[in-house]
């Protein structure tokens, strides 16, 4: 059967777990999802975090998950508290194979790193990596932004950030910056900044901007499929997701930039290692477990997978890092996107319906939120687009 906790993977992986998570691996991805939910959007999802910790440790306490996620829990409202259930943590992780979930101290410290444009592929694309606090939980996460020189010497950047003044001189150093380009709803807080900081840039976002809420500070100057973009940047609309992201593939290089459709775990924030282990990221590669949720046409989002498939991509890098490209992340996507194209609508309301019956309330929250947002405006279309 189908795990829906390990998407990807079969249920039979999910017990293969339950020494490492000290006991139930349904009750522990249950319980580490809700503090996940939790403390990262707790304007959505409202749950008792601080209870949900409790019984977590209670019932997984043989291993060391189960007080990281209290730590995290606590490391907002009882700094001593977390301190002990860290260190807790750290004496239960040796020899685990999970060590890499644990934070550093910078990390627990809230010791942002500082940016840096990083070169990946030469002459030709960039990364920089802003980490900032996210609502609800006090360790840093990150937002990563990808620069690429185009063919004509102009520049674009996918997924603009809050860029330090001496990370933007760099960027217009390489030169003009004609695009700024957010491939997804849920990132538009970096873009008005950016606009300032290159004002001779398009700032193009997606359908779903339009109607997304949280987007109504926003004003952009086209979206994705009516504006056109260089030649060199292929998009790969993903249809049937509530995400409403665009990927795009930068055919020179062979590199296709992701939002959040595709997760990354391993070199990420500490923040995010929790957060998608949580959500079922046991390899490098993933689709998070709540993707079923957030999955409205089988036919239309495998219509989009299969397109991704055929592609031609030698790299794929996510909006959250890690900052370069690793061997086999490819791979690990295409089994990933062969695995869902294997999912019927049928066998999609059968999951959903697993997932409903273990986390009730995650689906409530979720219906109530996109009703409350529903008829709400979201980003508007400049002057001159319009």
């Amino acid at each position: 059967m189908r795990s829906i906790y390990l998407l990807g993977k079969d249920t039979a992986d999910e017990w293969r777990l339950v020494t490492q998570l000290g006991g139930n691996p349904n009750a522990f991805f249950r319980a580490t999802q809700r503090i996940a939910w939790g403390l990262t959007q707790p304007g959505m999802i409202r749950v008792d975090v601080v209870d949900t910790a409790r019984k977590l440790v209670a019932s997984h306490g043989k291993a060391f998950p189960a007080h990281l996620y209290a730590a995290w829990v606590w490391r907002a409202r009882d700094p001593d508290r977390a301190a002990r259930d860290l260190e807790t943590a750290r004496a239960l992780a040796i020899d685990h194979p999970q060590i890499g979930l644990l934070p550093t101290e910078a990390e627990w410290r809230l010791e942002p790193t500082p940016q840096v444009l990083v070169e990946i592929i030469p002459g030709r694309i960039w990364r920089v990596a802003h980490q900032f606090p996210m609502a609800g939980s006090p360790l840093l996460r990150d937002s990563v932004a990808t620069v690429i020189k185009l063919g004509s010497g102009d520049v674009a950047i996918l997924n603009p950030v809050a860029f330090d003044e001496r990370i933007a001189r760099a960027i217009a150093q390489l030169g003009t910056v004609r695009w700024l380009i957010v491939q997804g709803k849920g990132h538009s807080a970096f873009v008005e900044p950016a606009r300032r900081q290159f004002p001779e840039a398009l700032a193009v976002a997606t359908e779903g901007h339009l109607r997304h809420q949280s987007a109504h500070h926003l004003t952009v100057d086209g979206v994705l499929g009516a504006l056109a973009l260089p030649a060199e940047l292929e998009r790969f609309p993903i249809a049937g997701h509530l995400f409403d992201e665009e990927m795009i593939l930068d055919r020179p290089s062979k590199t296709l930039i992701a939002q959040d459709v595709i997760a990354f775990a391993g070199d990420v924030p500490a923040v995010s290692r929790m957060s998608a282990f949580a959500f079922g990221l046991v390899d490098p590669v993933g689709f998070a477990s709540f993707s079923l949720l957030l999955w409205r046409s089988m036919p239309a989002l495998h219509a989009s997978l299969a397109a991704l498939r055929t592609a031609d991509i030698a790299h794929v890098l996510g909006a959250h890092g890690p900052i370069a490209p690793r061997a086999g992340d490819v791979e690990r996507m295409h089994a990933l996107i062969d695995h869902v194209r294997g999912i019927s609508g049928l066998g999609h309301k059968a999951m959903l319906a697993r997932v409903f019956a273990a986390q009730p309330g995650f689906p409530r929250d979720l219906l109530r939120y996109l009703k409350d947002s529903k008829g709400k405006p979201g980003a508007r279309l400049s002057d001159s687009a319009a």
